[in-house]
């Protein structure tokens, strides 16, 4: 069952954003990636092989999103 909240934020997710709640977006997102990266940086062994089905979603999803947005924004000229 999808709790409330999760529906809400996902709502959140599809609205379009630009100036300031676009840079909040980016820097959220940045703040999560960096945090993961000095997680796994001083991670043991053990922490690595526990999170590593997290690590691999999380890279997987990540990467397929970035494809998208690559896409969307070659597709329809976005970037000079």
């Amino acid at each position: 069952m999808t709790d409330i909240n999760d529906e809400e934020k996902n709502k959140e997710t599809f609205k379009l954003n630009k100036g300031k709640d676009w840079q909040n977006a980016v820097s959220r997102l940045d703040s999560i990636q960096t945090e993961w990266e000095r997680l796994t940086q001083n991670a043991t062994d053990e922490q690595i092989a526990k999170w590593n089905v997290e690590i691999a979603n999380m890279s997987s999803h990540t990467a397929y999103h970035t494809g998208q947005i690559i896409y969307i924004r070659k597709m329809n000229g976005w970037w000079k």
